[in-house]
Order: structure tokens, then C-alpha cells, then sequence
């Protein structure tokens, strides 16, 4: 866990966590925190495939491959600080941004992580995006 006598600030991110933060959704329903991160997973993959868009280029290339984006949810619930990594290339790591970055327009806030004491932190969040062509 975190040093106690380390102080916490605005600019700290913690990663060992009691709660975990979360895609907004489902909070006045009763039940285990892991049935509401479930849910809230659920909720996440709905909105992103809302907004995915795979763009022209990348689908008359045949690009194909995972763009990681990488961003922190502030402890207000706010997302900040959304970077790309793995970009497959084309775009797509550019529509993986955006499509986090609408989350801070489109949706509700996140619900932020916990520290021991129950107090809301930043906290740093990975996410996958997929993009593999059908057909």
C-alpha cells in the first residue's frame, strides 16, 4: 500500500488501490463492487462501440492490431492526461484516443478509486482497443 507518510496531492496517482475506478453506471443499485464493475465494463464496451469508428485508410490497408491508450481518472472523475501507445497505425490509435476523450463529454463522470481510508485518488487506467477487420 501507499507510504502514509508520503504526501498525497493533486498530482500523485496511486496505483495499489481498495477500489478500483470505474466506467460510470448503475451506482444506486445495490450489490458487490464486483458486480458493479462488471456492469460497468459492460456499459464501457457499449460506448465504445457507439463511437468506434474504423477509418477508411485503415480498412483499405487491412490494418489491424490493438492501440493501447493509456489515461488517468482524476478523483473528481474527470478523465485526463490520454495517451496512445501500440498504435497499430492508419488512425487507429488516434480513434481509440478519441473515443476516450468523447467520455468526457458524452457520459457521466467516472467513478474515481479508493485509497485504505475510502478517500477518492487519481488513478491511472489502461485501456485495449481491438481492431480486427470481418468479413
Amino acid at each position: 500500500m501507499f507510504d502514509q507518510g508520503t504526501p498525497i496531492n493533486d498530482t500523485t496517482v496511486l496505483n495499489m488501490l481498495t477500489s478500483m475506478p470505474r466506467f460510470p453506471g448503475r451506482e444506486d443499485e445495490d450489490g458487490s463492487n464486483y458486480r458493479k464493475q462488471k456492469c460497468a465494463q459492460q456499459k464501457m464496451l457499449k460506448f465504445i462501440y457507439n463511437f468506434f469508428s474504423y477509418s477508411y485508410e485503415a480498412r483499405i490497408q487491412n490494418i489491424e492490431g490493438m492501440a493501447i491508450v493509456t489515461f488517468m481518472i482524476l478523483k473528481n472523475g474527470d478523465i485526463g492526461r490520454a495517451n496512445v501507445y501500440g498504435d497499430p497505425g492508419s488512425k487507429c490509435g488516434n480513434a481509440a484516443l478519441g473515443i476516450v476523450n468523447r467520455m468526457n463529454f458524452i457520459c457521466d463522470k467516472w467513478i474515481p478509486g479508493k485509497e485504505e481510508e475510502g478517500n477518492s485518488v487519481n488513478a491511472m487506467y489502461t485501456l485495449p482497443v481491438k481492431f480486427k477487420l470481418e468479413g
